[in-house]
């Protein structure tokens, strides 16, 4: 625990990262029309990938994400690891360009399969900086599952390897939590369908959190009761009931491209962006967003960004790893053999995604 705690001052002190730009968005602008008005298209296929999901909405976007660590403490810091996320070709991105400001020293995958880089710089200097980052061109759509709960298989389909890995408990979750456990009881009710389950929990969070930056991420039990958070932590009240019932979850997190935020052509992400995502046997790994759903606390959920999200550049998808990005979802820093807030180890990690014209 005092290593991921370490991680997480490592990967979090982004001044303001913990922050949801799409909430802000949200806010001042009005909402997108609604998936429901739109006919669903048919299956999409994408190299050779394909799913019961319609791709919409094409976009072809030059992504520059750079990245400052600077060590803050008064000692020099050996030994130092710094790991990103390494946005793969998925249904919903195809990654045409890539190209690093510095090559990794090499690449390596976590406990959940997330590729990473790891650059590796043997020492830094009491207020040296060190940036990184890549430029990638890419093509990304919005993309929309259409579900049909009747062909939805039931918890015992679940793959042995996914619920052994994503209905675990963990640090911000704490399923085991009386509070936890109880609301997901009620909030699941006698419903067994894994797709409605999800949706009860998506309604529920949604509903019962407004949205709030503090600059901290706590776990799911303090969030339900405090009833605010941050994308991060509505995610990580959705994980955490999800499991608690035995619905396998885990989450996406990236940078999500926001059109009416632009800058003329140019939009600037220094938040970034983290959603649930839910495995439904027959139909795999669906996303489901309460923060982008969320109306307020107490009022009706939207269900527009249950089975959907959209154009986004995706880092990484999985699960806490101690290891490499702790709880982060973009990059994390670690230093071998020293501890985070002790011996005079202090990284700070600032990044920012800049999306434009090819």
């Amino acid at each position: 625990m005092n290593r991921l705690k370490a991680l997480i001052l490592l990967s979090l002190v982004v001044g303001f990262g913990l922050a949801c730009s799409l909430w802000l968005w949200h806010q001042d602008q009005a909402r997108p029309p609604g998936l429901e008005q739109a006919a669903l298209a048919t299956l999409a296929t994408t190299g050779e990938s394909e799913g019961p999901w319609a791709l919409r909405e094409p976009v072809v976007k030059r992504v520059e994400f750079r990245v400052n660590w600077t060590n803050l403490g008064p000692e020099r810091v050996e030994g130092l690891h710094i790991y990103i996320g390494v946005p793969s070709n998925l249904p919903e991105q195809e990654i045409l360009e890539f190209r690093w400001s510095r090559e990794p020293d090499r690449y390596l995958e976590d406990r959940y399969g997330q590729r990473l880089a790891d650059f590796v710089f043997a020492r830094l200097e009491p207020g040296e900086t060190v940036t990184l980052g890549f430029t990638a061109l890419g093509k990304f759509w919005r993309i929309v599952y259409a579900i049909e709960p009747e062909r939805v298989g039931g918890l015992e389909a679940v793959p042995e390897e996914v619920r052994s890995l994503y209905t675990a408990d963990g640090p911000y979750y704490r399923i085991s939590d009386p509070l936890i456990a109880a609301t997901a009881r009620q909030v699941i009710d006698e419903e067994r369908n894994p797709y409605l389950m999800a949706l009860r929990i998506h309604d529920f969070v949604a509903r019962s959190l407004s949205y709030e930056l503090d600059g901290e991420w706590d776990d799911a039990a303090t969030v339900l009761r405090r009833g605010s958070g941050s994308c991060s932590e509505f995610t990580f009240l959705f994980i955490a009931l999800a499991r608690a019932a035995g619905l396998p979850a885990r989450y996406a997190g990236g940078s999500v491209y926001l059109p009416r935020g632009a800058f003329g052509r140019t939009f600037v992400d220094r938040y970034n962006h983290r959603w649930a995502e839910v495995y439904l046997p027959g139909y795999g790994w669906v996303p489901f967003d309460p923060t982008w759903d969320n109306g307020g606390l107490g009022r009706p959920a939207s269900r527009e960004y249950a089975g959907s999200h959209g154009h986004a550049l995706i880092f990484s998808r999985g699960d806490i790893d101690p290891d490499y990005l702790g709880v982060s979802y973009i990059a994390a820093a670690q230093v071998q053999g020293q501890d985070q807030g002790r011996d005079g180890v202090l990284i700070r990690g600032e990044w920012v995604v800049v999306w434009s014209e090819p």
